[in-house]
C-alpha cells in the first residue's frame, strides 16, 4: 500500500520512472528481508540458543525440566537461558583476551 502511494505521489510530481522502479523494488526488498530476518532470529533463538541452555537448565533443575513433553512456555525459557549463558560466555572471553 505505501509503495502504491510513493507511485502515485512521484507520477504526480513528475518524477522519472526509475525512481519509481527504483521505489517499487526497495519496498518488495524490504518485505523480503523482513521474512529472511524473522527466519533467522527463530533459527538462532529456537535452535540454538535452545541447544545451548537445554543441559543447563537440566543441571540447575537437577533433571526436572524441560520435559519430554514440554510446554512452548519451557522451551522459551530454555532458550533465554540458553541466550544467557551466550552472552555472559562472550563476555567472560572478552574480558580475559582484554586483561592481556
Amino acid at each position: 500500500k505505501r509503495c502504491l502511494k510513493t507511485y502515485t505521489l512521484l507520477i504526480l510530481k513528475g518524477y522519472s520512472e526509475v525512481v519509481v522502479i527504483a521505489d517499487l523494488v526497495e519496498g518488495l526488498l524490504g518485505g523480503l528481508g523482513k521474512i529472511i530476518g524473522r527466519i533467522l532470529i527463530e533459527l538462532v533463538f529456537e535452535v540454538i540458543f535452545y541447544f545451548i541452555g537445554y543441559p543447563v537448565v537440566k543441571v540447575l533443575t537437577f533433571g526436572k525440566y524441560p520435559t519430554r513433553s514440554s510446554a512452548d512456555y519451557q522451551n522459551s525459557i530454555v532458550s533465554c537461558v540458553g541466550m544467557v549463558v551466550t552472552i555472559l560466555f562472550a563476555a567472560v572471553v572478552i574480558w580475559v583476551n582484554n586483561r592481556v
